[in-house]
């Protein structure tokens, strides 16, 4: 995604890109990596930047996180999220993405897991109960919200782009 979003964007500040992979940075670029890109494995955009934001779009970074890159990117969109903004984030729900077919959590007796990992497990998958994403995002202040209209359209595009997607905002 990003290969495509950065023919679009300037080098300016209205935007910023937190990624921990050097290595996809500089393969998606054209020109050398503009300042307003910062290569952090702790998914925390930098304390300096006083911005707040009304859209994040997080994909396939979040779908290797483990519970502390959660909760730094929770606490990142509490520092920069507008009150009445939205984060899109790609991600693993009940299993690793590329299983057919999907499977979610509709009730506690589903047969859907959390991978548990603690930290970044690139270039492996983590995956979540939506409950468990819901719930560490309530300790934020944050709702999440499973956005299937997301995932189909990014398969039109894309095919053999099976992440799940879904939505963060503030209650």
């Amino acid at each position: 995604m990003a290969r495509h979003l950065l023919t679009f964007l300037n080098n300016d500040e209205s935007y910023h890109c937190v990624e921990p992979n050097l290595f996809l940075v500089e393969s998606s670029l054209v020109v050398e990596k503009p300042r307003n890109i910062h290569v952090r494995n702790d998914f925390c955009a930098e304390l300096t930047i006083d911005k707040k934001f009304d859209v994040v779009v997080g994909h396939s970074v979040m779908s290797h996180a483990g519970f502390l890159q959660w909760k730094y990117f929770f606490k990142s969109l509490n520092l920069h999220l507008k009150s009445n903004g939205v984060a899109f984030v790609s991600v693993c729900l009940c299993g690793a993405c590329e299983t057919v077919p999907r499977q979610y959590e509709t009730n506690e007796e589903d047969v859907c897991l959390d991978s548990n990992d603690e930290e970044w497990v690139y270039p492996y998958v983590s995956y979540w109960k939506p409950s468990t994403l819901r719930r560490m995002a309530k300790e934020y202040g944050l709702q999440m919200i499973r956005r299937k209209d997301l995932r189909e359209i990014m398969i039109v595009d894309s095919p053999a782009d099976n992440h799940d997607w879904v939505s963060f905002s503030f209650f």
